[in-house]
C-alpha cells in the first residue's frame, strides 16, 4: 500500500485483491489539514491596470550578468529613439535640390563622362539662370532705367547707358558724375554719345536745381527721415526671408559635398571620377557656395532701399528675392520623379547625414 502524502489534489492509491489483481483505484479525500494548502483554481489575484502605464514595470534583476543584458538593451532601445528622432528632424528639414539628383546621375558608376557632363552642365545652367536673375535685379535696382531726368530719383540724372551708350533708354547717376572732370572715362562717354548736344547741360541744370546734398544719396538720407520703427522689424523680418532659401542652398551644397566626396572626388577609388566631371563639379559647388549668396545679399540690400522705405515695399522685395534664390529648388519639381527624389535622398542621408553647411564650406 501506498504512502498518503498531503498534496492539493484526491490521492489516488492503487488497492491489491486478495488473489493479487489490480482493483479499481480508491479517491481518499484530503484531510483538513491539508485542506488549508489548496488552492482554489477560481481564485485569482486580482490584477491591477494602470492606464498611464505605456509599457510593463522591468523585473527586478537576480544578478550582475542579468542586469548587464538588461543595460545594453535599455542602450539599445533609447539608441533606436535617438536615431528615429534624428530622421523625423531631417525629414522635416530636407528639401528637393535639383542640384543633389543631377550630381548623383553624373557620379553614378559606369557613367560615361559625356553623360555626366550632360547632367553637370543642366545644373550649370540653372546656377547661370539663377546668377542672371539674381545679377539683373542688383543692376537694375542700383540703376533704374530712364528716358528723362525726372525719371530718376532726387539728386540723380539719366545718363546713356554705360552698355548700348544711349538715353532710351538710359541709366540713373548721382548728380556727383556731372562735376566729374573730361578726363574721366564717363565723362567722355557722356559727351560723345548723347545724340543731342543740349542734353549734357539739361543734366547739369535738373542736377543744380535737385541735389542739395552733393556727395550723399538724397534721396536714401530722404526715405531714412520717413522710417518708423515699424518699418525697421518689418525690414529685418525681410531680410530673413530673403535669406532663408541661401542657407538651405548652403545646406544642400554641404550634402553635395559629401556625395562627391563619397563618390571618389576628394579621395582614390575604385571607380575615378573623370578630369571633366571633376572640374565640372568643382565649378558648380564652388558656384552655389560663394557666387550665388553674395548676389543674393547685393539683391536683398538693392531692393531694399530702391523704392520708398516702408513696409509694404520691404515685405514684397523680401519675399521677390526669396523667390528667384529658390528657383533650383522649383525647377527639380518640375523636371525630378518622386520616386528618384526619395531614392537619392536615401543616398544623401547614408553619405551625407545631417551635415551642416559651415562644415561643407570648410
Amino acid at each position: 500500500m501506498g504512502l498518503v502524502g498531503l498534496s492539493s489534489a484526491p490521492i489516488i492509491i492503487p488497492t491489491n485483491d486478495e488473489d493479487g489483481s489490480d482493483c479499481e483505484h480508491e479517491l481518499i479525500p484530503l484531510t483538513p489539514t491539508s485542506r488549508r494548502h489548496k488552492k482554489s483554481p477560481n481564485k485569482q489575484k486580482p490584477s491591477s491596470f494602470d492606464f498611464n502605464q505605456t509599457e510593463p514595470k522591468p523585473k527586478k534583476m537576480l544578478g550582475p550578468p542579468v542586469r548587464g543584458v538588461v543595460d545594453s538593451l535599455d542602450e539599445v532601445r533609447r539608441d533606436v529613439k535617438e536615431l528615429q528622432r534624428q530622421q523625423n528632424m531631417w525629414s522635416t528639414r530636407r528639401s528637393h535640390g535639383v542640384h543633389m539628383v543631377l550630381i548623383v546621375r553624373a557620379t553614378e558608376p559606369g557613367t560615361s563622362p559625356c553623360e555626366a557632363a550632360k547632367w553637370l552642365s543642366i545644373s550649370l545652367l540653372i546656377i547661370f539662370v539663377q546668377c542672371w536673375v539674381l545679377s539683373t535685379i542688383v543692376d537694375e535696382s542700383s540703376y533704374a532705367r530712364c528716358v528723362d531726368h525726372d525719371d530718376c530719383h532726387i539728386g540723380e540724372f539719366c545718363a546713356p547707358s554705360p552698355l548700348n551708350q544711349r538715353i532710351n533708354p538710359g541709366t540713373c547717376h548721382d548728380c556727383y558724375v556731372t562735376t566729374l572732370p573730361m578726363s574721366r572715362i564717363e565723362t567722355e562717354i557722356y559727351w560723345l554719345y548723347v545724340d543731342d548736344p543740349t542734353y549734357w547741360s539739361s543734366a547739369v541744370s535738373h542736377c543744380t536745381s535737385t541735389d542739395t546734398l552733393p556727395l550723399r544719396c538724397d534721396f536714401l538720407v530722404h526715405n531714412r527721415l520717413m522710417l518708423s520703427g515699424g518699418g525697421v522689424l518689418v525690414l529685418l523680418f525681410s531680410a530673413v526671408v530673403a535669406l532663408i532659401p541661401t542657407v538651405a542652398d548652403l545646406d544642400q551644397a554641404a550634402d553635395e559635398r559629401a556625395v562627391m566626396s563619397e563618390r571618389g572626388l576628394y579621395k582614390k577609388s575604385s571607380s575615378p571620377i573623370h578630369v571633366s566631371t571633376r572640374a565640372l563639379l568643382y565649378i558648380s559647388h564652388t558656384s552655389r557656395v560663394h557666387f550665388v549668396p553674395l548676389l543674393v545679399v547685393a539683391a536683398t540690400v538693392g531692393l531694399l532701399i530702391a523704392d520708398s522705405l516702408n513696409s509694404q515695399n520691404f515685405l514684397l522685395n523680401g519675399l521677390a528675392v526669396g523667390f528667384a534664390s529658390n528657383i533650383d529648388d522649383l525647377i527639380s519639381f518640375l523636371i525630378v520623379s518622386e520616386a528618384e527624389r526619395q531614392d537619392v535622398e536615401t543616398f544623401r542621408d547614408v553619405v551625407g547625414g545631417c551635415t551642416g553647411f559651415v562644415r561643407g564650406v570648410v
